[in-house]
């Protein structure tokens, strides 16, 4: 069993990867889904990875802020802010699922309106 800890770790590795564009730290399931506002934006595990490191979906990211992650009945629940072009920032809430060995199974994102980033 994976510790709350863990899967909030798991779940920054993620946020991370979304800015650095490196994936190393990322683990996810072969059959893991990815779903953003109600479109699945990754249809495999090996899909997510590498959307992670070349897609132009997450190119425009230059940083995330305001990581805040809760842990409820084996979900984590990640709110952020993705900045986008230096200039936007987005809100973005994403809930992870996970498998017995700590793996992300599934991701789950809604994403807010944009907004001009403060400076």
């Amino acid at each position: 069993m994976i510790s709350d800890d863990e899967r909030i770790a798991a779940a920054r590795a993620y946020v991370d990867a979304l800015a650095t564009k490196d994936p190393s730290d990322v683990r996810v399931t072969p059959d893991c889904r990815r779903v953003e506002n109600g479109i699945t934006t990754g249809r495999d595990g090996a899909h997510i990875i590498r959307t992670l490191r070349t897609s132009p979906l997450f190119a425009p990211i230059s940083g995330t802020a305001d990581f805040a992650a809760t842990v409820t009945d084996g979900v984590a629940h990640a709110t952020f802010t993705v900045i986008a072009l230096h200039r936007l920032a987005v809100p973005v809430r994403e809930s992870f699922t996970f498998d017995e060995s700590g793996a992300i199974s599934s991701i789950t994102a809604k994403i807010g309106r944009p907004r001009l980033a403060r400076r």
